[in-house]
């Protein structure tokens, strides 16, 4: 299978730049996965409770407490999430509106086909 792409570098539909896809896992890599996860799960509670322990003791350095404390409110509470502010301003040309106005007049010709968005530009 030849790789294509399109005009602005993309791949064609139907094409891929790995068309054989990921390389599969064998039994072999399976069965340490899956023991490897078996270990981590069984130490899930040893690890929260060194964690709580690191957070109540007084010896603990302050910066190493609230890395402990934000990893126990992380797994329990989720991560907070991301709000981003933007002020985004669009100005339009003249020549911009005259595209959206020959759009919109080609769009009434045929018929209203968009279901009636030409009105609204």
């Amino acid at each position: 299978m030849t790789v294509q792409r399109g005009e602005k570098g993309r791949w064609t539909k139907g094409s891929s730049g790995n068309p054989s896809g990921a390389r599969k896992m064998t039994d072999e890599e399976k069965a340490q996965r899956d023991e490897a996860m078996r270990i981590l799960r069984a130490a899930t509670k040893d690890a929260a409770k060194a964690l709580v322990q690191i957070v109540r003791s007084k010896t603990t350095p302050e910066r190493v407490k609230l890395q402990a404390a934000n990893v126990i409110l992380e797994r329990v509470m989720g991560k907070p999430k991301e709000t981003i502010e933007a002020d985004v301003r669009a100005t339009m040309t003249a020549e911009d509106m005259s595209v959206i106005r020959n759009v919109a007049e080609r769009l009434k010709q045929k018929g209203g086909e968009d279901g009636g968005a030409a009105e609204d530009i």
